[in-house]
């Protein structure tokens, strides 16, 4: 009866955050960022003096795109992102794979951080029961479904 109770006690002190294998997702949908454009103008008055004026306008502009997200054995993981969710100035990535900070794995979800550069952090959420993530960073975000990818995105198809 003790070895019972004592079995019992170590499973629930287990914590759910353990994957046993290597956990690789490939990530369906779409990319959303901001835009601006400013324009520049100029006018001569009819009394001969230039005047001169700019607008800044933003837009939001959505494209499919996938994201990749890795998750070792080790509880180490990394996000690829697409090229349109990277700053121009950016930092610590190497080719678009980004490492994830404060990862969290639970039954129901996968969280984590990455940061592009010094200002922008980026921060994601998997719903592990829908496959449904959803990305915010400052310059766009990113929602789709994820699915586990059959093969690493470096492999060949054939």
């Amino acid at each position: 009866m003790r070895m019972k109770l004592l079995c019992v006690v170590v499973l629930v002190m287990l914590p759910a955050t353990t994957l046993a294998d290597p956990l690789e997702l490939v990530c369906v949908g779409e990319a959303t960022v901001i835009e601006t454009e400013t324009t520049y103008g100029s006018a001569i008055a009819s009394d001969g003096s230039t005047i001169v004026g700019n607008s800044t306008s933003s837009r939001s502009v959505s494209s499919p795109a996938q994201i990749w997200l890795r998750v070792s054995d080790d509880q180490t993981a990394s996000i690829r992102l697409p090229n349109s969710l990277i700053p121009s100035i950016h930092s610590g990535g190497n080719d678009s794979w980004w490492p994830i900070r404060d990862l969290s794995i639970t039954d129901l979800r996968i969280s984590g951080t990455f940061r592009l550069n010094f200002l922008n952090k980026g921060r994601f959420v998997v719903d592990r029961r829908t496959g449904q993530i959803d990305l915010r960073e400052m310059g766009g975000s990113f929602s789709g479904d994820c699915k586990k990818a059959d093969l690493a995105p470096n492999q060949r198809l054939f």
